[in-house]
């Protein structure tokens, strides 16, 4: 046995070999022993059977087409890559910076005990959730060890730990299951919450020879190599290792996120902790330990296979939730994000790019945003845009306001008299209602026909009844479609519906203790029930400070604008794009904003068959269209479900467009100059959305 790391120095120099040693607990060369760290990887007569199993399905298919498959999978690709099974791979590849971006995540310690199975596979999926979907995950490796068969003592398989991950068990966040603390064999934990935060891969590979697992790691991600451990390992500081003296101590299982042909080695990720090795990092010589070599089997050689996954899926709970508004006092538009596990809430503001910390809701319970519901507003009357929530639990509504720091929650009321659980389908409207400038919270409970208006006082929400539709006949929301907008121009918000019925609309504007309820005109003459998929839209395209309802008639392509002359809806043709094509309402998203700046609201489209934008703005009573621009250099169809959202980020006065591609976390910003939308990089959020 190495009885201290100064003996390994000496046997690296006699070598001359390309590495230093140092003492983990000493921090130099001259430690008064040599450290000593836990393996885990099955003994090797069963890790040989594995490896037979996993080359006799790799001889049956063919390594490029195997990388092929495993990019054809990935629905998000954030990564600049190589060209996909190249001739020839990159010279060196670290995905510790790939384009300037880590993805790797921070390195663990698995302790005294033999879990590196578990830990290497948990790396390896944690860096393909930040690859696949920019999300930087802390899993459970005790989750995946102590549930699916590990043992302190013996260790584990690597096939078994990729399997697990691959079934429908996955593999679920660290705080569903932490690891023990100090490490022992623990049984089994299943917590309430695990389905919700569960990670799964549904493809993997494995490759057996240096070419193939390079094209993989330069092109996909990172992969779970095992190897022999020898004494000396234990005291690896820097450099290239290859083993110089020290009995075989057992199998080891690590992350290897890339390679360099110029050093002739691989780089690991280890779970002896940070303090191990390079920031518990290392390179290893190709051909050392037995990570490239073959491994005997009944008299033939089967290899030592490198294994990676992909094609993960995360839970909609990892994914952030977003709120627009104007949260800030410079006025401008931003946007509000939740982290559904962390309950951590950060600002995000644009031009220039800037996240700030805005607080925590973990004392609300973990995962606020669980179908209790949420509205933006602005409720104080201060200018700037709050957030309301109801918490059907106990009938408490909480608002959260931005002192310019984060946010400040305070209990705003309780309605427990309407009712327990009073978000049961009824419906909910924010505007400007009762007062210009300040905005209320409106519901309609159709069981008895009555509306309420909750507005704040500066300390609670105070509900008062807004009147009742009976004469309307029992719940009016049975269908027919609503609309809120300041149709009349005086400053505040009024409720609009159509009633398919009889083709009645009914204007509701609130007179400061009701709402008054007019007839607002009759449109059977565009045909009975015109609430019938045809698209609807409220802005001030004919009047700045004045809204009105836009929609558009697929049938004829007819478009038809209804402004409100203070007694009724007067409906006037703004224009036709049967040269856009027919039904040009199927498929291309359209939004509602002030893009030119001119106070009145224009109207834009995308349409993914060639990429175009078209806007369309307002003169009098008639529409123009015009092109403005095309994104096929962001890809063909950009409409992906990728999410878009329109306000005034630049503080320019005008409206602009904002979308954020998960593929590379990339925002991009589009703004009209007055001929076309010009797109810039409005920020990053790489690593931003952080899951313990």
């Amino acid at each position: 046995m190495i009885e201290n790391c100064s003996v390994v120095a000496a046997a690296i120099k006699k070598a001359g070999a390309r590495w230093t040693a140092r003492s983990a607990a000493a921090g130099s060369t001259t430690g008064s022993s040599a450290p000593v760290h836990s393996l885990g990887l099955i003994s090797p007569d069963a890790y040989a059977r594995e490896v037979s199993t996993a080359r006799a399905i790799n001889d049956r298919l063919d390594d490029d087409e195997l990388i092929r498959e495993s990019l054809r999978f990935r629905s998000l690709n954030n990564v600049q890559l190589a060209a996909a099974t190249a001739a020839q791979a990159p010279v060196s590849w670290d995905w510790r910076n790939v384009g300037g971006r880590n993805y790797v995540t921070a390195v663990r310690d698995q302790g005294s005990c033999g879990s590196c199975v578990s830990f290497a596979v948990t790396a390896l999926m944690e860096s393909m959730v930040l690859v696949e979907h920019g999300i930087e995950a802390d899993l459970s490796e005790a989750d995946l060890f102590f549930c699916g068969g590990g043992s302190c003592k013996d260790g584990w398989s690597p096939g078994d730990a990729i399997s697990r991950i691959r079934s429908v068990i996955g593999i679920p966040s660290e705080r569903a299951f932490r690891y023990p603390k100090p490490t022992m064999q623990i049984p089994c934990r299943i917590s309430a919450d695990r389905t919700s935060l569960t990670v799964r891969a549904r493809h993997d590979v494995a490759f057996f020879n240096a070419k193939s697992r390079k094209n993989y790691l330069s092109n996909v991600g990172p992969m779970v190599a095992c190897m022999d451990v020898y004494e000396d390992f234990n005291c690896y500081a820097d450099g290239v290792y290859e083993h110089v003296v020290g009995e075989r101590v057992g199998g080891h299982c690590v992350l290897i996120v890339g390679y360099d042909d110029i050093q002739q080695c691989w780089i690991g990720k280890n779970s002896w902790g940070p303090f191990w090795g390079k920031q518990g990092f290392f390179r290893i010589r190709y051909g050392q330990c037995g990570i490239d070599a073959d491994i005997p089997i009944l008299g033939w050689n089967a290899g030592n296979p490198f294994r990676g996954v992909s094609r993960i899926s995360v839970p909609d709970r990892f994914l952030p939730t977003h709120f627009l508004g104007r949260f800030e006092a410079s006025g401008r538009s931003s946007l509000l994000n939740y982290n559904r596990v962390t309950d951590d809430w950060t600002l995000s503001s644009f031009s220039p790019h800037r996240i700030k910390d805005a607080g925590n809701t973990a004392g609300f319970g973990n995962d606020i945003d669980d179908g209790r519901p949420f509205w933006v507003g602005d409720f104080t009357g201060d200018g700037r845009s709050d957030i309301l929530f109801y918490h059907p639990g106990d009938d408490n509504w909480w608002l959260g306001t931005h002192n310019g720091n984060s946010l400040q929650w305070s209990n705003a009321g309780n309605t427990a008299g309407f009712g327990h659980g009073i978000n049961d389908g009824r419906p909910f409207w924010v505007g400007s209602f009762a007062q210009a400038g300040k905005d209320s919270i409106l519901f309609y409970y159709p069981g008895d026909g009555n509306w309420w208006l909750g507005t704040h006082n500066g300390n609670s929400l105070q509900w008062s009844n807004a009147g009742n539709t009976a004469g309307f006949g029992h719940d009016i929301h049975n269908g027919r479609p609503f609309w809120i907008g300041d149709f009349t121009g005086d400053g505040r918000s009024d409720v609009l519906f159509y009633n398919p019925g009889d083709d009645n609309w009914w204007l509701g504007s609130h007179n400061g203790n009701s709402l008054q309820w007019s007839n607002a005109g009759n449109t059977a003459g565009f045909g009975h029930g015109i609430n019938d998929g045809r698209p609807f839209w409220v802005g001030s395209f004919a009047q700045a400070g004045k809204d009105s309802i836009l929609f558009y008639y697929p049938g004829d392509d007819n478009w038809w604008l209804g402004t409100h002359n203070g007694n009724s809806l007067q409906w006037s043709h703004v224009g036709n794009t049967a040269g856009f094509g027919h039904g040009i309402d199927v498929g291309r998203p359209f939004w509602v904003g002030d893009f030119t700046g001119d106070g009145r609201s224009d109207i834009l489209f995308y349409y993914p068959g060639d990429d175009n934008w078209w806007l369309g703005t307002f003169s009098g009573a008639t529409m123009s269209w015009s092109l403005a621009g095309n994104t096929a250099r962001f890809g063909h169809g950009i409409d992906d479900g990728r999410p878009f959202w329109v306000g005034d980020f630049t503080q320019a006065g005008k409206d602009s467009i904002l979308f954020y591609y998960p593929g590379d976390q990339n925002w991009w910003l589009g703004t009209h100059n007055g001929n076309s939308l010009q797109w810039s990089l409005a920020g990053n959020t790489a690593r931003t959305w952080k899951i313990n």
